[in-house]
């Protein structure tokens, strides 16, 4: 059986991973729609692009010359 719980708090969620480890259930948690890795990237990379360490490139030409380089 699968269960969905959306937009749930995290307050909440101390009490579904008990639940899901007394019942031996496998748990699987999103955050806004992204796997935990994919939220840490996007974290990392907004973390990088604020302290000027991304470069941003005008087009996909100039962003091909420079992976060429």
């Amino acid at each position: 059986m699968t269960l969905i719980i959306e937009n749930a708090s995290k307050e909440f969620l101390p009490l579904f991973e008990e639940i899901a480890k007394i019942s031996k259930a496998k748990i699987t948690i999103e955050q806004d729609g992204h796997s935990d890795k994919i939220a840490k990237a996007i974290k990392e990379f907004e973390k990088e692009r604020k302290n000027g360490k991304t470069k941003r490139h005008k087009s996909i030409e100039e962003f091909q010359k420079a992976m060429k380089s």
